[in-house]
């Protein structure tokens, strides 16, 4: 792998790494874990610190140890294990292993292929996706499309959203047999017409990225079509990890032909990097 190349791989691997320690979807020990072992693994690859130099000879222990705690992270919280960290670890595999620049585009594009066509798969075998159960309940408290809905350019959705989130955490906080659900309000939202067309929407344009990485990875549409569909995620739900994710993979097999889209993935995931960073910090 040509040693530029190599390097901006690992910087934006390690952009990544931050991102994922930062969630402590893992718990606080094994974040930190996989921080001080990702950075003794990698750093020494785009920096040159001495003492990190000196432990070249234990590499392959550190290298094991780093993605034991990947795994560890997702095995003891496997309940709150998000999709992300799963390709991360992919993602670590990958790098820790393949050094040839084409040989790991390939690899790059098939995970995506893997990635988006389960996705479509799951969705379709989903009775709750299918029916709009699961977009219903995220768009009615407040998930979906936060930024548009709470900005007040509707009368009347804000205010519905907010006593649904009220609804919900209350109860969330009751005993489950002495409740028997939560009525949310959908306010001036269209929601029943907008509903389904969004579900089939989702599915359609994940098949979509499913056929063109499979088959047309290399033109440009491709590359355009990716770059639209996760850059719009932030307008939806704020899953900026995951799409910083996605965004990391399409700027690697972005060619250096394409010029102006290679700029938009780098400053797009550079964005959904700072959005995630800011948004668990926050958070915390």
């Amino acid at each position: 792998m040509k040693s530029e190349f190599r390097k901006t791989v690992v910087l934006g691997y390690l952009l990544l790494l931050i991102i994922n320690v930062v969630e402590f979807r893992s718990g606080a020990v094994l974040a930190l874990t996989q921080l001080v072992l990702g950075l003794i693994v990698f750093l020494p690859e785009v920096v040159t610190i001495a003492f990190l130099d000196k432990t070249s000879v234990y590499r392959t222990i550190f290298k094991l140890g780093y993605l034991s705690s990947i795994l560890g992270g997702m095995y003891f919280k496997w309940y709150n294990a998000p999709n992300h960290l799963y390709l991360f670890f992919f993602l670590s595999l990958l790098i820790l292993n393949t050094d040839d620049e084409h040989l790991f585009k390939e690899n790059l594009r098939w995970i995506f292929v893997i990635v988006m066509g389960f996705a479509t798969v799951h969705k379709l075998l989903n009775p709750n996706f299918l029916s709009g159960d699961f977009i219903a309940l995220r768009v009615l408290s407040g998930d979906f499309f936060r930024p548009l809905l709470m900005s007040g350019a509707f009368s009347g959705i804000s205010e519905s959203l907010t006593h649904n989130a009220a609804k919900i955490s209350d109860f969330l906080l009751k005993e489950p047999s002495s409740v028997d659900g939560v009525t949310l309000d959908s306010g001036t939202l269209p929601f029943l017409v907008l509903k389904q067309p969004f579900v089939y929407s989702i599915i359609g344009m994940e098949f979509l990225l499913t056929l063109l990485f499979a088959f047309f990875s290399r033109h440009k549409f491709t590359l355009v079509f990716l770059l639209v569909f996760v850059g719009s995620i932030g307008l939806v739900v704020s899953e900026f990890e995951f799409a910083a994710t996605l965004l990391f993979m399409g700027l690697i097999m972005c060619s250096d032909d394409f010029g102006a889209i290679k700029r938009l993935f780098k400053l797009t995931f550079l964005l959904y990097a700072i959005l995630s960073i800011l948004n668990n910090i926050l958070w915390i």
